[in-house]
Formats: C-alpha cells, sequence, structure tokens
C-alpha cells in the first residue's frame, strides 16, 4: 500500500467515507499487504477523530460517522487478524447500555473505538440487566465491564453490576467502568467503579492502562 493510499485511508476514515474505505482496504488485502500496517493508519485516523471530537473540532454526527467507517473497515480485517500470528488482542471487554435505557450511539462509538485499538468487544446491547453484563463477563472470560447510562434513573444499575459481583467473589476478576451523559467521575468513586471516562478516545485509554 503506498503512502498515498494510506493517506487516502486516513482521510476515508476522518471524513467518514465508508465506500473509500472499504475499497482501499480490500486492494490492500489482495495485494498482502501486511494487515498490522493497515490497521496502525486505521487506527491512527480514529484517534485522531476522538480527539478532535474532544477539542470540538467535529460534531458527534461526524464521530458516527468515522465510528461507523471504522466498523467496516475492521469487520473487513478481521479475519486476516486472526489468522496473524503476530496480532494479539490487548483484551477482552463487555460492553452494553444498563436496564431501563436504550440509548446507544456512544456506546456505539467506544465498541468501535475499542476494536479499532486491538480489544476483543462484545456488545451485549441497550436496556440490559446488571447479571447480564457479569454473566456475560464469566462466559467470555472478560477483563472489563463497561456499563454506559444516558439516564440519571438508570445509574443505580451501574452500582448493581458491581453488587452482583461482590456477591459472587469474583470482583477482583474484572474492571469495572462506567460512563454516560450523567455519570462523573465522583459516581464512579462512590460505587467503587475502576474507572469512568467522557468520551470514547478516554475510553480506549482508560481500558488500556487498566489492563497494563
Amino acid at each position: 500500500m503506498s503512502a498515498e493510499e494510506l493517506k487516502n485511508l486516513e482521510e476515508a476514515i476522518i471524513n467518514g467515507n465508508k465506500e473509500t474505505a472499504i475499497q482501499t482496504i480490500e486492494k490492500a488485502i489482495v495485494n498482502e499487504i501486511a494487515t498490522e500496517e493497515i490497521l496502525k493508519h486505521a487506527t491512527k485516523a480514529i484517534q485522531l477523530v476522538g480527539e478532535k471530537f474532544a477539542l470540538m473540532e467535529l460534531f458527534l454526527s461526524d464521530m458516527m460517522h468515522s465510528a461507523e467507517v471504522m466498523k467496516a473497515v475492521f469487520k473487513l480485517l478481521r479475519p486476516h487478524l486472526l489468522q496473524d500470528e503476530t496480532q494479539t488482542e490487548k483484551g477482552t471487554v463487555v460492553i452494553g447500555t444498563v436496564k431501563g435505557d436504550i440509548h446507544d450511539i456512544g456506546k456505539n462509538i467506544v465498541v468501535a473505538m475499542l476494536e479499532g485499538n486491538g480489544f476483543k468487544v462484545y456488545d451485549i446491547g441497550v436496556d440490559v440487566p446488571p447479571m447480564t453484563f457479569v454473566e456475560k463477563a464469566e462466559e467470555v472470560k472478560a477483563d472489563v465491564i463497561a456499563a454506559s447510562s444516558l439516564l440519571s434513573t438508570t445509574m443505580p444499575y451501574q452500582q448493581d453490576i458491581i453488587r452482583f459481583l461482590d456477591d459472587l467473589g469474583t470482583r477482583s476478576s474484572y474492571k469495572v467502568i462506567v460512563g454516560g451523559a450523567p455519570v462523573t467521575a465522583e459516581w464512579a468513586n462512590k460505587i467503587g467503579a475502576d474507572g469512568y471516562a467522557d468520551n470514547a478516545m478516554k475510553a480506549v485509554d482508560m481500558v488500556t492502562n487498566l489492563l497494563i
């Protein structure tokens, strides 16, 4: 993949141009370009999108489009990542929006960012009961449980996830992070979560640091 093609891929992700990104990736795969090289530049682009959004240089809709492109890119690359013995996933994350809440925009962006940065992610959807987070984490041997809440009335369900883990004696087996519009660092500390992030880029950084 030439420098120009790599630049085209990065620009396609930043600009939310799925068709161009897919065409570029497909060409790279045919030409047997190293998956690691492709992913490095794709990740660079989505990280830049996260930074621009945090600086309010991009709108939420822009970030959503970029996240969707990144998901498509990762879907194409994933089979090749699994074949490449030099590629190892950084960790496993179970993520969902808590019971009583059907908002998923922020969660979906976090999913795309985590996958784009090399994590194995199980998205269990929206309106998810606390015990379902725990059961899925046990099933897939997750490292991290990420619970999103966009309504203040549903925030207590984030705390219930931790309570269930305490009751089961498995709290130390998982890192639990929380996020969402009404969620704060103070709330995360109060309920005993391992961390809080107010945007997708920070969520990726937090998960990375928690698993070092």
